[in-house]
């Protein structure tokens, strides 16, 4: 299945998910459609306000089962493309485990107190016992929701679209025939509609437990599935779709209070009507980006960021078609698609009419809103999608209502959606145009592999610090090269793991001369391989080759010949910004700690003639010619002849750190001060006078 998802034409896959995905979320929209109807029906505009007040329990247990969902399949998915299926099967088990202990919790505690509930979500005495009787049988089944709302996620990341497709299908239309026997037949009213949607999320858990239990299905349940790093990477995958269904249940109590206090209930059964309507619709886009998901994560694993973007364009292109549909719909024919739900109450259908004028616009943005923040999760970007997501859902939204009733009064509460996507939308875009080789990631990679090394250690101390440096320097001269943003941060990334190796050096040999233990740069290398940083950086080959050819040539006497261009670029690029920080690290540390030698020794050495020659013919020293600790020192100043670009020259001359360098230390012995003297002489004339072309 794996080799499919990363062969097969991208517009072919897409179609193969995305045809099921919405057959099934067509299904789900008539069973809303079909629950407002019938509440329409059997307890009027009472009964639609009372629905309205319920509808955040549906986006907590959403929340729920798509945080463990979407995050359970994105590494699920992940993990295949890099062959680990340990990991899928580990957090598939932890995904189930973690929504039926949330799920049974939410049951508890909702049943105890749900009139509470129901005043925390709007309700007013009058609609209490309608919002009481319908939630109070629904959150006696919220462990079933919680698990439907992550069935046809986990079935359709398992490969099994259409099983997801047929489950999901019975389980709707289950629902719809209950609605009718409960409601009309019986004469249940609002309490049966909550009964049959129990009911029939009931049958879709049931189709998942057989599925994952006895059907065709890759992902397994396993004993020993602990894993707290595995859970953490589930939550933050998962987490901007929690957060955006919050934010809706949030919302909606908003707008409850709001419309209750500044108009009434028949603008509250209006809004019921418009916001079950777009219930629906924001799950049929949501189709759009869920068909996408398993293609898109399973190919970020394995590294075909070209097949990523071409998934990304294609689900954006038809979930943005369907929107601009589905606008035009509503545009044209607003009072059919409100007088469906109004019972032929002219007033109400006249308002909600206005409504859906406005309050759909907000489609236009949606559409691709839900595909990139399914996009960023896909691709383990959870926080990208967790902002989009916050600003989204509260900090716009709140905006805009408040905005806009001060202008538009009433319409205010129609246009707030539509204000609040479009934003959305802008900060999509701006997210989208940074390098998904995110600068913080690689940077907190570091930091955590360091932590497994003693951090009150000096010398692990020093070579933190020095990387955090060298990464910065290597950044400024890409950006003086004026580099493309994908090749900054790739500059950026190799200063960021140049010296990797030095840590696991220290620990074995307490040193860090490499000739009395390790060659550090290939020990670098070795551990990174070691490590799979293509699976937490997610490199393509190409940049995983660059990254090791430039740390293996960091600390070599001269770069390695038969290198690509690009290759020679960004082994140039790290040499000078190891030694920027060199220069800097003399002013900054100890004799001791850069030299590994006391200051005293190193103020009593002499010049070797070898080394002095080689100087004053602008090269660097070879370290088999140096025989005293000041050789040592002067061929950290020769470094500066190894210079590979203009943009690290001015880069040295305005930091300072060079010329503050020379002056450090004053030598006992008057003849080697005034040769030393003359040296230091040199190198700063070459250091103002030399001008470099880009090699």
């Amino acid at each position: 299945m794996r080799e499919a998802f990363i062969t097969q034409p991208i517009r072919r896959l897409y179609m193969h998910y995305l045809v099921p995905t919405l057959i099934a979320m067509l299904s789900s929209s008539m069973y809303v459609l079909a629950d407002v109807y019938f509440i329409s029906v059997g307890a009027g505009s009472a009964g639609l306000a009372a629905l309205n007040i319920a509808m955040p329990l549906f986006s907590l247990f959403s929340a729920i089962g798509l945080c463990f969902g979407v995050g359970g399949a994105t590494i699920m998915a992940i993990a295949e493309g890099n062959h680990d299926a340990d990991l899928r099967n580990k957090v598939f088990t932890l995904s189930i485990a973690g929504m039926s202990i949330l799920g049974l919790l939410c049951s508890i505690f909702g049943y105890l107190f749900t009139d509470q509930l129901a005043l925390l979500f709007g309700s007013d005495e009058a609609l209490l016992p309608y919002a009481g009787e319908y939630m109070r049988i629904v959150l006696a089944g919220s462990i079933i929701f919680v698990l439907m709302y992550s069935a046809s996620v986990l079935i359709r990341g398992d490969h099994a679209p259409k099983t997801a497709m047929r489950i999901t299908l019975f389980g709707n239309i289950s629902n719809i025939v209950l609605d009718y026997v409960f409601v009309i037949t019986f004469g249940w009213g609002i309490g049966g509609a909550a009964i049959a949607t129990v009911i029939g999320a009931l049958f879709v858990v049931l189709g998942m437990g057989y599925h994952f239990l006895f059907g065709n299905h890759q992902a397994r349940f396993v004993k020993n599935a602990w894993d707290l790093a595995a859970l953490k990477r589930t939550l933050k995958n998962g987490f901007g779709s929690a957060l955006m269904e919050i934010s809706i249940a949030v919302v909606v109590i908003i707008f409850n209070f709001v419309i209750m206090r500044y108009a009434d209930a028949l603008f509250l059964a209006a809004f019921s009507i418009i916001t079950n309507i777009a219930y629906v619709c924001r799950g049929l886009l949501n189709g759009f980006a869920q068909a996408a998901q398993p293609i898109i994560s399973t190919n970020y694993g394995a590294k075909e960021k070209a097949r990523v973007a071409s998934s990304l364009k294609t689900a954006l292109f038809w979930s943005t078609a369907c929107a601009a549909l589905l606008y035009l719909l509503f545009l044209l024919f607003p009072r059919m698609f409100a007088s469906i739900f109004a019972s032929g109450d002219q007033a109400l259908i006249a308002l909600a009419a206005k409504g859906i004028r406005y309050y759909f616009i907000s489609l236009l943005f949606t559409a691709p809103v839900i595909v990139i923040m399914y996009y960023f999760q896909s691709i383990e970007r959870g926080n990208m999608a967790t902002v989009v997501a916050l600003c989204k859902g509260f900090v716009f939204v709140l905006l805009g209502l408040v905005v806009l009733m001060l202008l538009c009064k009433l319409d205010g509460i129609w246009l707030a959606t539509p204000f609040a996507e479009g934003l959305a939308l802008l900060l999509c875009i701006a997210l989208l145009r940074r390098s998904p080789m995110n600068k913080e990631t690689v940077k907190n990679y570091f930091l955590s592999y360091t932590k497994a090394y003693e951090q009150s250690n000096p010398q692990i101390q020093l070579k933190i610090a020095h990387t955090l440096r060298v990464a910065d320097h290597a950044l400024a001269i890409a950006k003086g090269l004026k580099f493309s943003n994908e090749e900054q941060d790739l500059a950026y990334t190799i200063g960021m793991l140049h010296d990797i190796g030095r840590f696991e050096q220290i620990k074995r040999f307490q040193t860090f001369y490499d000739a009395k233990s390790v060659d550090h740069a290939k020990l670098g290398v070795e551990i990174l391989k070691h490590q799979h940083i293509a699976i937490d950086l997610n490199f393509s080959k190409e940049e995983q080759g660059l990254i090791y050819c430039a740390i293996e040539n960091h600390n070599r006497y001269h770069i390695a010949q038969g290198l690509s261009l690009r290759e020679y670029q960004h082994c140039c690029i790290i040499r000078d910004a190891d030694k920027c920080d060199i220069f800097q690290a003399h002013c900054l540390e100890t004799t001791q700690a850069m030299l590994g030698c006391e200051e005293k020794e190193l103020l009593g050495s002499c010049l070797s003639d070898a080394v002095v020659k080689q100087f004053l013919r602008k090269e660097t020293i070879d370290s088999s010619i140096r025989k005293s600790m000041l050789d040592v020192w002067i061929s950290h100043i020769a470094l500066l002849f190894d210079i590979h670009y203009e943009a690290t020259m001015q880069r040295i001359l305005q930091q300072g750190y060079y010329e503050k360098m020379l002056t450090k230390y004053h030598f006992q012995d008057d003849t080697t001060q005034q040769l030393y003297t003359e040296l230091c002489a040199f190198a700063k004339d070459y250091l103002v006078s030399s001008s470099f072309n880009k090699k």
